[in-house]
């Protein structure tokens, strides 16, 4: 398999790398081989993974983008919930390494299906400024199928200046951080089928609101997360979210 972030050419998911994320074995695994993949990280006591992609400098803004890389069974591909965003998120990573305007700060978080205990261990380092002036956290989940964007705010009013669906996004780090008081958002994408199932079920909200099962006459995809159907992807998607879709924040 090609090395990208070797080689620095822009944009070319390699779908065996995703592949690799899903079957490479136990979390421990997986965690070298984003590490290696991505360019060195550093580790804290929760396990997150930590890299300051394109160096760090005090006068600049931050914006910090993050992926849980933990998965609740370990023998299913687990594709939307979460590694084609940390797929998503390393090559998102190669592709900007020479982005000056803010640091961008990538971090994959381990015990997300354990209670959101990484993000919640960096919530108050967030808040003391360990990782600088940070604008805002962008937690990427589900977003291996479908060009719609959407976006959970968590009600809090934000300029974005592109479009975007707002939904109320299944539980993830970034209720968590939200929570805490960290400037947070959820990002994930749909397709049309599937936005239109979210569009169409006025009580999907208020289920997801309360932390309740998933309503199964809301969007299909969501209901394949910790099944072992969760085996789909789209590759064109999925370049498109990393070429397109995710450079849009950095302007936020």
């Amino acid at each position: 398999m090609e090395n990208l972030s070797k080689t620095g050419k822009e944009y070319k998911l390699g779908i065996a790398e995703l592949h690799v994320l899903a079957h490479v074995g136990s979390l421990e695994k997986r965690k070298q081989y984003i590490n290696i993949s991505t360019g060195q990280c550093t580790e804290d006591a929760q396990g997150n993974l930590i890299s300051y992609i394109n160096g760090f400098d005090r006068k600049r803004k931050a914006i910090m983008f993050m992926a849980h890389y933990d998965v609740v069974h370990e023998e299913y591909n687990n594709y939307l919930d979460n590694l084609a965003s940390v797929q998503n998120l390393m090559q998102f990573a190669r592709n900007n390494r020479k982005y000056k305007e803010k640091n961008i700060i990538i971090v994959f978080t381990n015990k997300e299906e354990q209670g959101q205990q990484g993000a919640r261990y960096l919530a108050p380092l967030i808040l003391k400024g360990k990782y600088g002036n940070v604008s805002l956290v962008v937690n990427l989940e589900l977003t291996a199928i479908g060009k719609v964007l959407c976006i959970n705010s968590f009600g809090k009013k934000r300029d974005y200046n592109f479009g975007y669906v707002d939904v109320v996004i299944p539980y993830s780090d970034a209720h968590a951080l939200d929570e805490l008081g960290v400037p947070a958002i959820c990002i994930g994408t749909l397709d049309e089928e599937n936005i239109n199932m979210y569009r169409n079920n006025p009580s999907l909200k208020e289920w997801i609101k309360y932390g309740m099962a998933l309503d199964r006459n809301g969007p299909a995809l969501w209901n394949l997360c910790h099944q072992k159907e969760d085996n789909e992807y789209n590759k064109d998607d999925m370049e498109y979210f990393v070429k397109y879709t995710l450079p849009k924040f950095l302007k936020l």
